[in-house]
């Protein structure tokens, strides 16, 4: 399911800093602001 494999990888990027940069590759910064 998409939606759970981006919830896993925003998760991953989150950790490691580069959730913005992840915010940009998917257009999901509505699901980063949760």
């Amino acid at each position: 399911d998409l939606a759970a494999f981006i919830d896993d990888e925003i998760k991953k990027y989150t950790d490691d800093g580069s959730m913005q940069e992840i915010a940009e590759k998917y257009g999901v910064q509505e699901a980063l602001v949760k």
